[in-house]
């Protein structure tokens, strides 16, 4: 039996991505699948994944100077076929694995350079300086790894550059047989939910904002938040929101929908980084393929699978009177949300599913396998 190992120092071991959509298919399709993660929470087996845990890094450096070696001492033991690897920080290590002869995989989530500009933890010269030296590590990345990206628009990164194996785009769109519990198209009443990472880049304050809004003209209303706070300081600010607006942390992803079946939207309004302007959220697909009407960033990329598949509103991520406004239409059933619903899951169903993205991995992993025989 052929094995994989996938990799990652950051992503947690439940992360939809990696072990629900990727490493899962490729569990079904009969590979010896194995994920190194970093969370301290032990070793597991979940729906044919064997997953290898090198225990929590005590702070950022130790993570990305120490936690790094033992991710690939750790991937090293499964003698893998193929490695899988997740996060940039493991670029260098891989690179190892790649030169010692081992076919290696960088799974690209996130355009990493505009990522890295949008760190505002990091001082400004900084910034640049590390977006500047993974200009370089692009380049080298096309030479050493094979390369998947999770959007369209970072083919234009790598394609410019020679590339020992393909470039293939797996876009992120949901398993929709795992959802279907949670699916409903009698949506009504006046809760709103949130998942993923919850923080001032992705929405948090101005959400906040607009909650406050609706809560000084005594608008009865919920907004449920499913997933880890960044910016926890945030929610001290609304001490009357305290009722109306939940926070659950990070859970896994189907315990985190069942909270999604009494909501009547869901949202999705990230600021315009360039980051998120040039990336789908999976949440829109998710919300979509459950008939959970949308709340947006007004993008172009979003409104382009939002607005023209009529699965609900776009609004200026950075007007708290605009998403206000977006919530107040929902409550006050001022849109047909039967037919938001129905929409957004047939688009779901025809266009967004992780089906036709499961077979150009697989094909991915039967190619690279060929070039040994």
């Amino acid at each position: 039996m052929l094995k994989v190992c996938h990799l990652t120092s950051v992503h947690p071991r439940n992360d939809v991505r990696i072990l629900h959509r990727e490493c899962q298919s490729l569990a079904k399709e009969g590979y010896d699948t194995t994920l190194v993660v970093a969370d301290g929470l032990g070793e597991q087996f979940i729906n044919g994944v064997y997953i290898k845990d090198v225990g929590t890094p005590s702070n950022r450096f130790s993570r990305i100077f120490f936690t790094t070696w033992k991710v690939l001492e750790a991937g090293r033991k499964s003698n893998a076929d193929v490695y899988h690897f997740h996060d940039p920080e493991l670029f260098c290590v891989c690179a190892l694995l790649s030169l010692s002869g081992k076919k290696v995989i960088f799974d690209i989530h996130e355009n990493i350079i505009e990522q890295i500009k949008d760190k505002f933890w990091l001082p400004k010269v900084l910034r640049f300086f590390a977006a500047f030296l993974f200009q370089i590590f692009n380049k080298l990345a096309t030479r050493l790894f094979a390369i998947v990206i999770a959007e369209h628009s970072y083919a234009s990164i790598y394609s410019r550059w020679y590339s020992k194996y393909p470039v293939t785009t797996v876009l992120n769109y949901p398993k929709l047989d795992s959802l279907n519990a949670f699916k409903s198209l009698d949506r009504s009443g006046n809760e709103f939910f949130y998942i993923g990472g919850v923080s001032n880049q992705r929405g948090l304050d101005v959400i906040l904002e607009a909650c406050s809004l609706l809560d000084q003209r005594e608008i009865n209303f919920k907004v449920h938040f499913v997933g880890a706070v960044s910016d926890k300081n945030e929610i001290n600010k609304y001490p009357t929101l305290k009722n109306k607006v939940v926070f659950y942390g990070r859970m896994d992803l189907l315990e985190g929908y069942i909270i999604s079946q009494q909501c009547i939207a869901g949202l999705a309004v990230l600021k315009p980084l360039a980051n998120f302007v040039e990336s789908f959220p999976t949440k829109i697909f998710e919300y979509m393929s459950i008939g959970l009407p949308v709340i947006s960033s007004n993008f172009e990329l979003y409104k382009n699978v939002v607005i023209d598949n009529n699965a609900g509103v776009c609004v200026d991520p950075t007007s708290p009177t605009d998403i206000a406004e977006a919530m107040l239409l929902f409550i006050n059933q001022q849109l047909d949300v039967k037919t938001l619903s129905k929409q957004g899951l047939k688009s779901a169903k025809e266009k967004y599913s992780w089906q036709s993205e499961e077979k150009k991995l697989l094909n991915l992993y039967d190619e690279l396998l060929g070039y040994e025989h």
